[in-house]
């Protein structure tokens, strides 16, 4: 039998509420962060006024920094998107 604190160990460290998410420019691409750890995962969608608003996977990579903070580097468009951290 696997010890239970060492089980509870393995899951993410997932907060109460999303943290909230920070947007810089990083050329001609936005960093978009938040802090770490966590287990909520970026998505983006292109229209809020829908009233079946569809989020997907924003990035297909996040990564952590130096200073605590997750990364997901995304392409600027002249399209609308918007995030949202979701668990």
């Amino acid at each position: 039998d696997p010890d239970p604190l060492y089980v509870a160990a393995l899951h993410d460290v997932c907060e109460a509420t999303a943290p909230k998410l920070r947007i810089a420019t990083l050329g001609t691409n936005l960093a978009v962060m938040w802090p770490a750890p966590t287990c909520y995962s970026l998505q983006s969608a292109t229209n809020l006024v829908a009233t079946n608003t569809i989020w997907g996977n924003a990035v297909e990579s996040v990564i952590a920094t130096d200073d605590g903070q997750m990364m997901a580097i995304v392409t600027i468009t002249n399209n609308y998107r918007y995030y949202r951290l979701y668990k």
